[in-house]
């Protein structure tokens, strides 16, 4: 009995060094068949991000004090541009904006922000706490654009209640938010 145990565990001992020599042969040959897709490249090119280029410009550091329109029939007139270059660099990409304004307080202010032929982008009016969004503007990919607004805060003749007076501030919140096209 012994030996017949023996031998089998010799003859499983052979099947499973017999099956272990195929795995690895099989291995070895199988291991062949992927090198045909496969590849290897040595290349010197290089991609990059296309350049996205958006400034607003004006000459207040992005800060109007409206603070001067503080009495019936007084206005301030303020300009801002709004680019798709700064310096040299134009932006590759074509660009789209808008522009939100929203005005608060307790003055009866009207705002009016014009684009460069003078037609009306947003109108604001305190009376009933407005807020208003332009249409969508764009600038085409390379190629430089500038538009031009003119902010213009008043506070109407018409309104010379007493309730006004040390009535506080106002504030117009104006927001220009751009995206990449393509």
């Amino acid at each position: 009995m012994v030996k017949q145990t023996n031998q089998k565990r010799n003859i499983c001992m052979r099947l499973a060094a017999l099956f272990l020599c195929l795995t690895m042969i099989s291995l070895y040959f199988v291991s062949g068949l992927f090198e045909k897709y496969t590849t290897e490249s040595d290349s010197s090119e290089s991609a990059r991000v296309a350049a996205f280029v958006f400034d607003v410009k004006d000459t207040t550091n992005h800060f109007f004090d409206v603070s001067t329109v503080d009495a019936p029939g007084k206005q301030a007139v303020f300009q801002f541009s709004v680019t798709n270059e700064n310096g040299l660099v134009v932006s590759e990409t074509a660009e789209k904006y808008k522009i939100s304004a929203a005005i608060h307080g307790s003055l009866p202010l009207t705002a009016v922000i014009t684009d460069a032929s003078d037609a009306q982008v947003i109108t604001l009016n305190t009376s009933i706490s407005d807020q208003g969004t332009s249409g969508v503007m764009a600038f085409q990919a390379g190629q430089t654009g500038t538009h031009t607004y003119t902010l213009t805060v008043l506070w109407p003749e018409s309104e010379k209640d007493l309730c006004y007076a040390n009535a506080g501030l106002s504030e117009i919140v104006l927001s220009i938010s751009a995206w990449q096209v393509d």
